[in-house]
């Protein structure tokens, strides 16, 4: 994956002559907006968007997602699993980079031309793809290296997620059913849930592949969904006084909240910053695109374009609050929503039914939010030993022992021949 992005960054700037021309084209189009410091939540795109909106989905992917968990599961110890952690960041970092990159180079390619209004793409998802075609169109071998980065990427993922998923249903469903199934029918059965979620994941991948959905607003879905399930965890780490049902009602609240704003948004946003794209044209297109620009009422991306220019238009005494408001949040804020109202949803059921007591909390379960006596909440140190801490204080014990064992042989022996030389002289 990383390969093949690095590629088509390269292939570009060889073309161009240098980052300098893709960074002024960039500059033209005003898509250097990196810091756009408005703290309206309503502005589609802006650093706090991003940095609050990221560092939730962040949270997420790095301490709460089965795909991620499993794999720190897997280390020997606690330490290996944080090693694990920090140097998972140095890969994943680059790559952002570089997908950003890209995506100057896949503006700067086009710009004047864009491939969705000019017809040479029906979605704006495959413009990377079409863009790699033409950069390794006299360089054979590359455009399928390309393919086949994309798809290793993808395939490592779906791999990973469907035995998660098979783990997950095995553990919580089957076995609670089946405590004492056989270990060689535990396989099987893993096996055929493999197979199951993996015909499901291709059917939804086919419809996917049928309608005008982007990426984009799938990655919104999956961060509505995901967000609550970081508050349920972020309460039963932090806030030992959340009982059951505010951990249930949490999660089921906070997912339907965010699915609720996710649905509404998008016919009910009045908000103009909301929808708001930059400009984009085909003034730059040659003839060969000129029948295709004819025919673009067929294409789902023109209309959405003609919807975004409606909104902006709509008359103020038009507009509901709701729309104004909270219908016309950015994207990138439903999962922070999603996690903040399953916190709340937490405490409010929890106190309908009555608080835990924080004296009766298992320390074992418990992590304060800042290593202090304040935040412990009374609750006691765990009594848990890291397994790498544990193997290493044994190994320093038997190192010891055996200097002990071999000082004690060694006095011995001393005291041995003395008694021999005493009894010979």
């Amino acid at each position: 994956m990383l390969g093949g992005v690095l590629s088509l960054f390269i292939r570009a700037t060889l073309l161009y002559g240098g980052f300098g021309d893709i960074w002024d084209a960039a500059e033209r189009g005003n898509r250097l907006n990196f810091f756009k410091l408005d703290i309206d939540p309503r502005i589609r795109s802006s650093t706090w968007t991003h940095l609050i909106g990221g560092a939730v989905g962040g949270c997420y992917s790095a301490c709460c997602n089965q795909v991620t968990v499993q794999r720190y599961l897997s280390c020997d110890s606690v330490r290996s699993s944080r090693i694990a952690v920090w140097l998972q960041w140095i890969p994943s970092t680059i790559l952002l980079i570089l997908c950003v990159a890209n995506g100057l180079v896949l503006y700067a390619y086009y710009e004047g031309c864009d491939p969705v209004l000019s017809g040479l793409v029906t979605k704006s998802d495959q413009t990377i793809p079409r863009l790699a075609l033409e950069l390794f169109r006299d360089m054979p071998g590359m455009a399928g290296m390309f393919v086949s980065a994309a798809f290793s990427g993808t395939l490592s993922s779906v791999s990973s997620g469907v035995n998660s998923l098979s783990a997950l249903a095995l553990e919580d469903f089957v076995l609670r059913f089946f405590p004492t199934m056989p270990k060689r029918k535990k396989m099987l059965c893993s096996k055929l849930l493999s197979v199951l979620f993996g015909a499901v994941i291709m059917g939804i991948a086919y419809l996917v592949s049928t309608i005008s959905t982007h990426i984009f607003q799938i990655n919104i879905v999956v961060a509505s969904i995901s967000s609550p399930i970081l508050g349920t965890f972020t309460m039963g780490l932090f806030m030992p006084w959340i009982n059951s049902w505010g951990a249930l009602s949490g999660v089921t609240g906070g997912t339907a909240f965010s699915i609720w704003i996710a649905i509404a948004s998008s016919y009910q946003a009045t908000f103009p910053a909301t929808s708001e794209t930059l400009p984009i044209s085909t003034d730059n297109c040659t003839v060969n695109f000129a029948h295709n620009l004819t025919t673009m009422s067929s294409i789902g991306n023109y209309a959405d374009l003609t919807t975004i220019s409606q909104i902006s238009t709509i008359p103020e005494e038009e507009r509901s609050v709701l729309g104004d408001t909270l219908y016309s949040l950015s994207p990138f804020l439903y999962g922070t929503c999603g996690f903040l109202v399953s916190i709340f949803l937490g405490h409010v059921a929890s106190f309908l039914t009555g608080f835990n007591k924080i004296s009766e909390a298992n320390p074992d379960l418990f992590v304060p939010f800042i290593s202090c006596k304040l935040f412990r909440f009374g609750i006691p140190k765990t009594t848990l030993v890291d397994r790498g801490d544990e193997e290493e204080t044994k190994t320093v014990q038997h190192i010891n022992a055996g200097y002990l064992n071999n000082e004690n042989d060694h006095e011995v022996s001393n005291s041995n021949e003395a008694k021999c030389e005493e009894t010979i002289f």
